[in-house]
């Protein structure tokens, strides 16, 4: 082999090694969301027609965060005034998060081929930013928020 092939060979592999580690390994998941007003009609998910079927009016005056149903990761929140976040959460889920959440004995039901959501925990947080796991390993938790204060600003940082 001539030296200048051999070159251009170890130049081809560094390239395709470059490129390989921009695309895989360094690839993030980026976050989805949407937040709104929560209403009984309302879809829980972004890419799904789930809908509670079971005690709306709890949730009724809370704002919803909207993901993908099988998002992953966590997600930062910034308020500057404090609020209340309420999950509804799957026994198929990981739940231990929610080990130091006051749980409600108000049950809800959310109805997934995977998942039921059923039951609701809340956690207050005051003024600043938090990360919430999404939820998982079978489906995202739904994420409502409770505003304590008028003028309260929310906004997904990631």
């Amino acid at each position: 082999m001539t030296i200048n092939f051999k070159l251009a060979l170890i130049i081809f592999f560094f390239y395709l090694l470059v490129v390989f580690s921009k695309t895989f390994s360094f690839k993030q998941e980026k976050l989805s969301y949407k937040i709104q007003s929560y209403k009984t009609h309302n879809h829980i998910y972004l890419d799904r027609e789930y809908k509670n079927m079971k005690n709306n009016y709890y949730l009724k005056n809370t704002l919803i965060i909207k993901v993908p149903r099988h998002q992953t990761g966590s997600i930062r929140i910034r308020t500057n005034k404090p609020i209340i976040v309420l999950r509804a959460t799957c026994e198929k889920n990981n739940n231990k998060n929610y080990s130091v959440w006051e749980k409600i004995n108000v049950k809800i039901k959310i109805v997934g081929v995977s998942c039921i959501h059923n039951q609701l925990y809340k956690k207050k947080f005051n003024r600043g930013t938090f990360q919430l796991l999404v939820g998982g390993p079978i489906a995202s938790d739904p994420i409502f928020i409770r505003v304590l204060n008028d003028n309260t600003k929310i906004k997904v940082i990631n």
